[in-house]
């Protein structure tokens, strides 16, 4: 069928490549020299995306998210809370980071991290392994959701953030907030006894890093 697209936005230089990480002055000589270009595209991020939306499980209102969004994509993995659950707080020896966007007291949106174990002042590398939003706020939320992970990343000196995503919506933003496409991606197949013209249109689809098996094959993390 073709590509999950992956994109990437280097952060901390010095956690993120082998050659500098072990070594401290130049790991955080780095670090310290990439300062200008690691927070540019961050700034702005209301503070309700950050603060208190910190999501430790996945409850009804995930289901009722999906109800709502899943009517934009024509074929997409279902995000149930119980998939979700599966995926992101029942794999062995790893910990997510969920965080949610609340609009009108309602939930438009999440993004789910990995992080690498931290090593040599941080994690070589953060992941985002999936991102839902609401097509009537689309914009706003992938905006408000993107600049938390980033803010998130930050905070914990990860050396780079990584994605892979099939959406055109969420790849301009990733293009604006300052990711680049990476030309090595997971390749996805489809097969189906029916509605072919359907599933076998790349464009029809939603895919994020975790409908695929690169979240299983991530090392533990705690």
């Amino acid at each position: 069928m073709g590509a999950v697209h992956r994109y990437q936005r280097v952060l901390y230089p010095g956690q993120a490549l082998k050659e500098l990480s072990t070594v401290a002055p130049l790991r955080e000589l780095a670090n310290l020299a990439y300062a200008p270009f690691r927070s540019g595209n961050s700034a702005g991020v209301p503070e309700r995306a950050l603060r208190g939306t910190r999501s430790h499980k996945f409850d009804a209102s995930f289901d009722d998210l999906w109800q709502r969004v899943s009517r934009q994509w024509p074929c997409a993995v279902v995000r149930s809370s119980r998939f979700l659950r599966w995926q992101f707080m029942q794999q062995p020896g790893k910990t997510f980071e969920v965080l949610a966007c609340i609009k009108e007291e309602q939930l438009s949106g999440y993004i789910v991290l990995f992080f690498r174990k931290a090593e040599h002042g941080g994690p070589s590398k953060a992941a985002i392994s999936d991102l839902c939003y609401d097509a009537s706020h689309a914009e706003e939320v992938i905006d408000e959701l993107l600049k938390a992970a980033l803010l998130l990343a930050i905070e914990k000196r990860a050396g780079s953030l990584v994605t892979d995503v099939l959406d055109p919506q969420v790849e301009a933003r990733l293009l604006q907030l300052g990711f680049w496409r990476i030309k090595t991606s997971p390749e996805f197949m489809v097969y189906s006894p029916t509605r072919q013209e359907l599933m076998y249109e790349p464009g029809n689809w939603f895919l994020s890093r975790g409908d695929s098996d690169v979240s299983i094959f991530e090392e533990p993390n705690i």
